[in-house]
Formats: structure tokens, C-alpha cells, sequence
């Protein structure tokens, strides 16, 4: 199983957390943040995270590390988000929940032009003061997910004895936010004392990292420097800073001269062909090196020996790249130079170090093997649509990588990592044609033989009162509605019903859950489809009475179907509702298009990391 297949995951920077950084003691300086993203940036390439409030709140007051971040979101490398739907949003409710400690917060207090250098770019589908909320009014000593994530031992016992107090002031204060600052107020008044305020902080800060990284799919990233804290070691060495810092720099980083020098143009190659290689191949030495190391250790990684062979990978990838050292008096001319000689370098000793280690020989094999790659389709059919899915591959960390015939359509290539897949290809409105959805689909099908399909886009929705604008359907079924027998007496259905393909129907109903408590919310059933594009609300009462579980209907999703049953290709149509069949508007278009391309980029990423981990599909 490769690397890529098992570990490459966004990277959710939780050091920068101003809260986090105060609960920990941590006594880090800007340069060490920026070396940290430095060094993240050059080793991974599926992009990064984090809640656009810890990134404001934090930079603040660090000049050079909030020129950094600004690019980094610039390049589409770190995805900044938020509950709130726009910055304006945004900023009154910090001011809302920030208000008993506003002297602490005086970037959303006074002249809050400077924030719009950071852009809200992708929307949260959770409140994360609504689920500190529910961790501590849900309290139970026996299921509160608290250790082996930023957490000691000693913290839930601390914790236990204010946990009535805080659920006091919680209580009294329903909008501010759970922070220290807030619980200092208690602190500050003799109702807690030191220790079970530090500890609450911890807890509150481990909670805040496990929700964030739950509900992103991202890696937190080791070593960082968080005194007080436990690492998160999941991941660990190849999200470990010092270990990736030490095998930069057995690589011969200096040879870069500073890092900030190449900066610009290390952004721009950032998830290219060459990268992406460079990644494969560094991560994959690095875990086949943390397997030699454990046998000598002979015990499991843990938080009490994390220190101790957190310094024997260092050492061990070090000797093992000791090979590289003849270059290192090399001028290095290029950032793409640095990449080349390091992939040729960490070959080099893979295969030394390989024909001594049998171990060492297997695990690099079988990270390294051979590369298996997942392919999911996206289809279109209108310019708000194409839009919409190309602004959700940028915020998901997919870089273009150009076009491909699909016979008589192109498709866009997108990658992520080094085998994750997705091309989008744009047919006309409505199944038939010789550029509707059928022929595109066939097409597309035949040339690029996606693992996985999903038709993306809008539709009317037909459960009004239960249904919003911008709400997404899920089809678990597609019915072909203009199909009918019209006799003198009755008329029959005749249409076909096709069902979605069960591993997307399956994994679009998991991802439901994260949807379950926010906007907009996700129905699964029976959608219909056909050729007119409905605008009378007397054939949207027919349509309801012929069809009474319908959701809703579009045009495209029938050619697709067929294209996709005789091909035996897997498939499934997620839509977001854009009108009611009747009355249209336009100005619904662009919500209802974000929210399905966004869903369909979240159901794309349970696949790749199902698929992938399990070595195939259906």
C-alpha cells in the first residue's frame, strides 16, 4: 500500500491558536511558525487548513508570518474557513461572542479593514462553539474523547472538579465562546483555581483540534513545540516537524540558501508532477526508516518514548542519507533542482540501505510499490455549474494539470496528491443531442474509465416545506419521467428507474452526519428526470402526483444513467435545489451549484481515502 494511499492528508496548521499557544505555555516566535510551514509546505502537497478566526487572531501581531499566510491562501495552498458565510458574518459574531473579553480581541473591535486579506474560502458545516457546547453539557467521564490528542492524563481529573462551575457560566452566558479567557472571568473571581484552569484549557483546545480535524479529514502535524501538550502521533514521523526538518537538511536544505528566498516559487509548484514525487519519495523513507527503528526499539511508539524515537528516526534518516552528502557543496540553481537531486539522492540510499535490511527493503516497497490511482468523473451541464466545480476542486487542494480528449468532448484533469484523480467534463443541457448527457457520458466513460461519477449541479426541488433553496438531493434512484402510455382510460409509467451505484450511495449517506445540525441539509430519494426544463406550476402538481416520493428533478441525470448501465459504470446525481419548478430565478443558481460542487468534493474525498486504504473498489 503507497504512502499516498494511507497517509497523505490535508494539514490542519492547530498551532497557530492563540488560545492553544496561551494554554500550553508554548513560547514559540513567528520564525519558528514560518520554519514549521515552511517545512510543511515543501514536504506535502495536499494542501493545508484552519479556521480563519485562529488565523487572524494569531497573526495579528506577527507581521511576517500574516504575509505568509495571505499567500499561502492566495495560492489555494491553505484553505481558510469559517461557520459564518462572509467575512461581515464573520465579524459580528466574534463581536457577539468576544464581547466580555473584547480588550483581548481588538482585531474585530476597531478598524477591521486589514481582515479582508483573509478571504472566508471555504464554509464550515459546523458551529465549533455548538460543539464545545455539547462536550460539556454532555459530560460523561466514560465516552468525553479527550486523551492521546493535545491533552495530559492529569487534565480530565482537574477538569472534573470545576465542570459544574463552567457549565454555570456557560449557562448564564449562552453566546460567548469557550475559551480561556471567558473561564478566566470565573478564575479571576476565586471560583477556579490555577491548575483546573489550565487544565479546562487544555481540554478546551484538545476538543477544538479533534472536532476541526474530524470534520476536515486533516492530519495534525507532531513536534511542533506545544509544551504542556501531548502529541498527536497518528501520523507520526512523516507529519513530525523535527524528523522533516532533520531530513530537509540532510538533503542539504542550506543548499537553498533561505528558504524565503525560492518561497514564491516553491507556492507555485506546489502539488505538481515533481512535488508530488518528491513527497512520495521522502515520506516513504521516512516511514520505511521509522520501521527499522522500531524493530531496534523493540516497543510500540508511545507519548512516553515519542522524544526517544522521535531522535532515533532523526539520527537513523540521517546516517541512511548520508549518501546525499557528497552533493552538498553543489550549487543549487532552482527550487526544481533541490526536488531532483533529493528524489535521486533518497533513491540512492533506499536501495543502499535496502540491500542491508530486508525490513527497511519491504516497507519501502511496499510504501514506494506501485501506485494505484482513483479516478471520479464530475458532469456538468451548465457555465454556473462549471464554476462551481472548479472553485470546490481549488478549495479541496486539486490542481489542474491540463486537458484530455474524451472523445468528442475535453475534460479537465485535476490531481491531488499523487493518485487521487477527478477530470470534469461539461456537456450540453438535457440527455439527448449529439452533445447531451448521454453521448458526453458515453464518451467520457469509454476514454477515461472513471472508478467513480458524479453528476453535479442544479435541480427544482418538489418537497416544498421540507425542502429549502440550496438544500442538496442525493439520488438513489432516477426515474425517466417523460415516459408514459396514454391510453383512453389510464396512463402508465413507463419510464425506467435506475439505481445509484451502492458504495456512492452508501458514503454520500455517512457524509449526511456532518450536515445533520447546519445549512444546507442533504435528501436522499427518487429523482426524476427529463427534457423540459419546468418552469409551470400546473405540471409541477402533476408531476407530484404521478411521483409522490419524489425529491425534486433535472435534465440531465437519465442520459447519464443509461450511458452508465451499459458501461457498467458506477454513478450517482447530486443536486442542490435552485427553484420549485415554477417561478424560476436565477439568483438561486450560484448558491444551489457551490453547494452541490462542495458536497460532491467532500463525497469524492471518502472515497479516495476508502478506496485507496483498501487497495480497490467495487
Amino acid at each position: 500500500m503507497s504512502y499516498f494511499a494511507t497517509q497523505e492528508r490535508p494539514i490542519f496548521l492547530n498551532f497557530l491558536n492563540r488560545e492553544a499557544n496561551h494554554a500550553s505555555r508554548g513560547g514559540r516566535n513567528q520564525e519558528q511558525d514560518i520554519r514549521a510551514i515552511d517545512v510543511l509546505t515543501l514536504t506535502h502537497c495536499c494542501g493545508m487548513t484552519a479556521n480563519i478566526s485562529q488565523i487572524i487572531e494569531y497573526s495579528h501581531s506577527y507581521t511576517q508570518l500574516k504575509n505568509i499566510v495571505e499567500k499561502l491562501i492566495k495560492a489555494g495552498i491553505l484553505i481558510s474557513t469559517s461557520h459564518s458565510t462572509d467575512l461581515g458574518d464573520f465579524v459580528a459574531s466574534r463581536q457577539r461572542i468576544y464581547r466580555n473579553v473584547a480588550e483581548k480581541y481588538p482585531m474585530y473591535f476597531g478598524n477591521t479593514g486589514e481582515l479582508e486579506r483573509f478571504p472566508i474560502l471555504k464554509r464550515n458545516n459546523f458551529s465549533m462553539t455548538k460543539l464545545l457546547r455539547r462536550d460539556i453539557f454532555d459530560y460523561d467521564v466514560t465516552r468525553f474523547p479527550v486523551l492521546g490528542s493535545h491533552a495530559l492524563d492529569t487534565d480530565l481529573k482537574k477538569f472534573e472538579t470545576g465542570i459544574g462551575r463552567i457549565q454555570a457560566m456557560i449557562m448564564s452566558n449562552p453566546e460567548i465562546a469557550i475559551t480561556r479567557g471567558n473561564i478566566e472571568r470565573i478564575a479571576n473571581q476565586g471560583d477556579l483555581s490555577e491548575p483546573v484552569l489550565a487544565s479546562t484549557a487544555h481540554i478546551f483546545s484538545a476538543r477544538y483540534f479533534d472536532h476541526y480535524k474530524e470534520n476536515n479529514d486533516a492530519v495534525i502535524p507532531s513536534g511542533v513545540g506545544l509544551v504542556g501538550y501531548l502529541d498527536d502521533l497518528t501520523f507520526f514521523p512523516q507529519y513530525d516537524i523535527r524528523v522533516l526538518t532533520q531530513a530537509l537538511v540532510s538533503l542539504g536544505w542550506h543548499r537553498l540558501k533561505r528558504l524565503h528566498e525560492v518561497r514564491d516559487r516553491a507556492y507555485a509548484s506546489y502539488g505538481n508532477a515533481l512535488h508530488r514525487d518528491f513527497v512520495l519519495h521522502l515520506n516513504s523513507f521516512l516511514g520505511a526508516t521509522f520501521t527499522e527503528v522500531s524493530r531496534r526499539a523493540n516497543r510500540p511508539l508511545g507519548a512516553d518514548n515519542a522524544d526517544t524515537m522521535r531522535r532515533m528516526v532523526c539520527n537513523t534518516a540521517s546516517a541512511f542519507l548520508d549518501i546525499a552528502k557528497d552533493n552538498c557543496n553543489r550549487p543549487i540553481t532552482s527550487f526544481d533542482e533541490f526536488l531532483e537531486i533529493s528524489i535521486d539522492a533518497i533513491r540512492d540510499a533506499a536501495t543502499r540501505e535496502g540491500k542491508r535490511n530486508t525490513n527497511f527493503a519491504r516497507e519501502w516497497e511496499s510504501t514506494m510499490g506501485t501506485l494505484r490511482t482513483v479516478t471520479v468523473l464530475l458532469l456538468t451541464a451548465t457555465d454556473t455549474e462549471d464554476d462551481a466545480v472548479r472553485g470546490a476542486l481549488a478549495l479541496n487542494g486539486f490542481k489542474h494539470q491540463g486537458f484530455r480528449s474524451a472523445g468528442k468532448a475535453v475534460a479537465s484533469e485535476y490531481s491531488r496528491g499523487a493518485n487521487q484523480k477527478i477530470f470534469h467534463v461539461r456537456s450540453s443541457a438535457g440527455s439527448t443531442g449529439a452533445s447531451g448527457s448521454e453521448l458526453t457520458a458515453n464518451d467520457a466513460f469509454t476514454a477515461i474509465q472513471p472508478n467513480y461519477t458524479i453528476s453535479v449541479g442544479i435541480c427544482f426541488g418538489l418537497k416544498r416545506g421540507k425542502q429549502s433553496i440550496g438544500d442538496i438531493l442525493v439520488s438513489e434512484m432516477v426515474t425517466d419521467y417523460e415516459m408514459v402510455r396514454k391510453g383512453e382510460a389510464e396512463t402508465r409509467e413507463r419510464g425506467t428507474r435506475v439505481p445509484a451505484a451502492s458504495k456512492l450511495l452508501s458514503a454520500s449517506r455517512a457524509l449526511r452526519s456532518q450536515y445533520n445540525e447546519g445549512v444546507p441539509l442533504v435528501h436522499h430519494g427518487e429523482l426524476l428526470s427529463g427534457m423540459k426544463l419546468i418552469d409551470d406550476a400546473d405540471f409541477r402538481t402533476e408531476l407530484i402526483s404521478r411521483f409522490p416520493d419524489a425529491i425534486g428533478g433535472e435534465m440531465e441525470a437519465t442520459g447519464i444513467a443509461a450511458s452508465a448501465s451499459r458501461l457498467l459504470a458506477d454513478w450517482i446525481v447530486v443536486k442542490s435545489i435552485c427553484d420549485w419548478a415554477e417561478g424560476k430565478k436565477d439568483g438561486d443558481q450560484e448558491l444551489a451549484a457551490r453547494n452541490a460542487a462542495e458536497f460532491a468534493l467532500k463525497l469524492s474525498g471518502i472515497i479516495f481515502a476508502t478506496d485507496l486504504s483498501e487497495g480497490g473498489s467495487e
